[in-house]
């Protein structure tokens, strides 16, 4: 089994409620790959260590995006404010 060291975290929250994601890539080229997709293409902002997206159906497409380029993608809990 092998262990994905490369570490992208992912949110989105709107009216209709929020998600969160871990995506963990094999490879740093592929994690790249992916940072670039998330702020070029769905124009993704930099929270803290986290990348927010815009909406919560563009995180559903970074999930199915990171499991393309190899990545296993961990839905995380939201925790209540």
């Amino acid at each position: 089994m092998a262990i994905f060291t490369e570490l992208v975290a992912y949110y989105a929250r709107d009216d209709r409620g929020a998600t969160r994601q871990l995506a963990a890539f094999p490879k740093e080229g592929d994690k790249a790959a992916f940072i670039r997709y998330l702020i070029v293409d769905k124009k993704a902002k930099l929270d803290s260590d986290w990348y927010e997206t815009p909406t919560r159906e563009i995180a559903i497409e970074a999930t199915k995006k990171a499991q393309s380029l190899g990545a296993d993608v961990y839905d995380l809990p939201i925790v209540g404010r």
